[in-house]
């Protein structure tokens, strides 16, 4: 590498005011930089996420600078800071469109959109159906409530609905046994005894996918 030499002092260093040491210090920057270059761009990054750290040239309040690498030979797919204050910038943020078509496959996966990704359960729940009504689940997603329609009869509420009845939703209880069906912004279910007969069941489950 040619460094041009230069025509007054060059102070990369305070403690040098020699034009020699200032050269060799910049080439000696200039091939960090090319390093760093190289690293990114080479084919020995493999697909995944690499963390340079703040001492990458950002400011602490931006966080890590991360580099997703793609699958092909430098094939930078995002670089963003995160855990400071920058974020990840909104341009490489997934949509709910994305997840739902499970497209875009180099954007990054916000919380906020997760919950539309085909894969996902829209929502689960788990309650002792011995209670009386409404129900506050032991433990749940995107559930308000249960109501308590009688003996062995409860409807799952919901806080977000489905957007159609063409949603795959299951149940469970600890009855000997259980039916249940999609109504309006909710979910029924029935538990009956070994006589066939309606029955609250202490522990009773439920789930489901679909679109939202």
């Amino acid at each position: 590498m040619t460094i041009p030499s230069p025509s007054t002092k060059v102070h990369l260093d305070s403690g040098s005011d020699d034009p020699k040491q200032a050269r060799a210090e910049l080439a000696t920057l200039v091939d960090n930089v090319n390093t760093m270059r190289s690293h990114l761009l080479s084919s020995a990054i493999t697909s995944g996420t690499n963390v340079l750290g703040v001492g990458a040239g950002l400011a602490a309040s931006q966080g890590n600078l991360i580099v997703n690498i793609g699958t092909g030979i430098g094939q930078i797919i995002q670089i963003a800071s995160v855990g400071g204050s920058a974020g990840i910038p909104s341009g490489l943020k997934a949509t709910q469109a994305e997840l739902e078509a499970e497209t875009a496959n180099g954007h990054y996966i916000s919380p906020e959109v997760m919950k539309h990704h085909p894969g996902v359960a829209k929502f689960w729940a788990f309650w002792d159906g011995t209670q009386a009504g409404p129900i506050t689940p032991t433990a749940d997603y995107n559930v308000t409530d249960i109501t308590d329609n009688g003996t062995g009869d409860q409807r799952v509420n919901f806080d977000t609905a489905f957007s159609s009845f063409n949603y795959c939703p299951g149940a469970a209880s600890s009855a000997a046994r259980t039916s249940h069906q999609a109504v309006g912004t909710g979910y029924r279910i029935q538990t009956y005894n070994v006589a066939g007969s309606l029955a609250d069941a202490p522990i009773v489950t439920a789930w489901g996918w679909g679109d939202q």
